[in-house]
């Protein structure tokens, strides 16, 4: 596949999402690894059952993003009737 607009557009994004949800998820993850507190959500959800669910990397990264995302347009739907 050669490289066109589109694809370079969405190569960019998928980049930008799994560097910025997943530096979280990451952030998260050293957290428990260290022994430090960290409060009930997603991510944590998520790391700790990687393995039973048999979840990549990649598959975290993406549905943390994808929950931020849909949390993000939730928020604003529910502020704007208010």
């Amino acid at each position: 596949m050669f490289p066109n607009a589109m694809v370079i557009r969405g190569t960019k994004l998928n980049q930008d999402l799994r560097k910025t949800y997943g530096g979280f998820v990451k952030d998260v993850e050293r957290k428990l690894q260290n022994g430090e507190q960290v409060q009930d959500c997603l991510a944590k959800m998520m790391i700790q059952s990687s393995n039973k669910e048999h979840l990549t990397e990649l598959d975290v990264d993406m549905m943390a993003a994808a929950f931020m995302i849909g949390g993000v347009e939730t928020v604003c739907l529910y502020e704007s009737l208010v």
